[in-house]
């Protein structure tokens, strides 16, 4: 049976309901249209309506599905791992009430600087963030405080304060021990 056209209740458009009961446009399983659009606001407003009911449902669910939320959150840390880091040390800094702040950008340009080489053993390893004054002395979370070591030198250099610089050359980047 073909439904006559109707008008759209919420926006005015005219529209062909595939049942007789439709009295906005679009759809629900497309995710499309008013219908969906409309179904939201009112999802939106019973959840703030009924706040306890809303999230014993959703506490309901996380624990019927944490194993699989679970596997889903640690596939996207293994897989976006860079993201995370920056998180990590911006935290690890603010707790040591430690100033200032860097860019993944100024990072990179750093680690650019230095020919992507650790600026103590000059080997091109996958290179950590080093605080040349260490965040337990008093050092800031600047880049200008900051050095690219490959994880084992970081280790070895510990807390101690110890400087490289980075000297770009006309042929090539070169990393002195000052």
């Amino acid at each position: 049976m073909v439904h006559p056209l109707r008008n759209c209740r919420v926006c005015g458009v005219n529209f062909r309901p595939s049942n007789g009961k439709h009295y906005s446009c679009g759809s629900l399983t497309l995710k499309t249209g008013c219908s969906y659009s409309e179904y939201r606001r009112k999802q939106r407003v019973w959840n703030i309506a009924n706040a306890d009911r809303y999230k014993k449902t959703i506490r309901d669910w996380y624990w019927k599905n944490r194993n699989t939320v679970s596997a889903r959150n640690k596939r996207f840390y293994q897989n976006n791992k860079e993201l995370f880091r920056p998180r990590w040390i911006k935290y690890r800094a603010s707790k040591r009430n430690a100033e200032g702040i860097f860019t993944a950008e100024e990072w990179e340009q750093l680690k650019a600087l230095c020919g992507y080489r650790c600026v103590r053993c000059f080997k091109k390893k996958k290179l950590s963030v080093d605080h040349i004054i260490p965040l337990s002395k008093g050092g800031t979370n600047y880049i200008s405080n900051l050095q690219p070591l490959c994880k084992s030198c970081n280790s070895a250099k510990r807390d101690r304060i110890w400087f490289a610089s980075c000297k770009l050359s006309l042929k090539n980047t070169l990393c002195k021990v000052s």
